[in-house]
C-alpha cells in the first residue's frame, strides 16, 4: 500500500471528494492535503530539515491540480524538480484535471515524475489502476529511498 498521499487542490469541494475517494478505495495509509503548491512544497522542505525519518515519511504520491492561487501546479513541478526530485526520486504525481488547457497538459508531461492525468471527479477504477501501477514499479526497484548522506540541496 502507498504510505502517504498528498492531494494539492484549492477547490475545497474537490479536495473533500478526492479525499473520500482515496479512503474508500484504500489507496493510501495516510492522506494529507494542501490548498496550493507553496504549502505542498513545505512537506518536502520540512522533511529535509528534520532528517531521514521524516524524509521516509514524506508523501510518495501526489494528486496535483494545475490551476491554483499563490503557486499553481506547473510552478510546483518546476520547483520540486529543482529542489527535491533528487532527494525524493520515488515520488510520483498524477495531475488532476477538470479543465486544464492543452498547453498546461503538454508542459506537465515534460516532468518525469508525472505518470498520469486524472479527470475529476475520479473513479475507483482509475485509483486502483494508479495504485497498482505505482506498487508494481516499487517492487521492481523503481521505488528507492535515499539516505541522509545522499541528500544535498
Amino acid at each position: 500500500m502507498i504510505r502517504k498521499t498528498l492531494v494539492v487542490n484549492d477547490d475545497s469541494i474537490l479536495l473533500f471528494i478526492t479525499g473520500k475517494m482515496l479512503k474508500v478505495s484504500d489507496f493510501s495509509e495516510r492522506i494529507v492535503t494542501a490548498p496550493n503548491g507553496m504549502i505542498a512544497l513545505e512537506y518536502y522542505e520540512n522533511a529535509v530539515k528534520n532528517g531521514i525519518a521524516v524524509v521516509d515519511d514524506a508523501p510518495e504520491f501526489i494528486f496535483l491540480d494545475l490551476n491554483m492561487p499563490y503557486m499553481g501546479g506547473l510552478e510546483f513541478l518546476e520547483l520540486f524538480t529543482q529542489k527535491y526530485a533528487a532527494i525524493f526520486p520515488h515520488v510520483r504525481i498524477a495531475i488532476l484535471s477538470s479543465s486544464a488547457d492543452d498547453r498546461e497538459v503538454n508542459e506537465a508531461r515534460k516532468y518525469d515524475m508525472v505518470i498520469d492525468f486524472v479527470e475529476q471527479p475520479m473513479s475507483i477504477k482509475k485509483l486502483e489502476e494508479l495504485k497498482n501501477n505505482f506498487l508494481n514499479k516499487q517492487e521492481t526497484g523503481f521505488h528507492k529511498r535515499n539516505t541522509m548522506a545522499e541528500m544535498s540541496l
